[in-house]
C-alpha cells in the first residue's frame, strides 16, 4: 500500500491495483447508508494502518476498536468521494 499527498490536502492510497483519488467538483453523496454501504479490506496490522493513515492526515469516522465476541479489530473511515471504508484485522480468524 502506498500513500501519496494530493492537492488540497487530499491523500491518495494506492493498494495494488485498487486507486482512491481526491474529488474535483461538489462531493458525491456518501456510500453509508446507501444501497451498497461500504466496502472492506484487510489489514495485517491495523494499528499500523490508522497511525500511518492518522499521520496522513486521515479522519477516522469510528474506531479502532475490538468486536470483543469474534475478536475482529475494525476502523472505519470515508475518502474523499464519500465512499465508507472498512478496515479489519483478523476477518480470516472469524467463525
Amino acid at each position: 500500500m502506498t500513500y501519496h499527498p494530493a492537492p488540497g490536502g487530499a491523500v491518495t492510497v494506492s493498494i495494488g491495483r485498487i486507486d482512491f483519488l481526491p474529488v474535483r467538483g461538489a462531493a458525491p453523496r456518501p456510500s453509508e447508508a446507501a444501497a451498497i454501504d461500504h466496502i472492506g479490506f484487510e489489514a495485517q496490522d491495523l494499528k499500523a494502518f490508522v497511525q500511518h493513515a492518522q499521520g496522513l492526515g486521515v479522519v477516522l469516522e469510528r474506531g479502532p476498536t475490538t468486536v470483543a465476541t469474534i475478536d475482529l479489530a475494525v476502523a472505519f473511515l470515508s475518502d474523499p468521494a464519500g465512499a465508507y471504508i472498512e478496515i479489519t484485522e483478523g476477518l480470516a480468524d472469524v467463525r
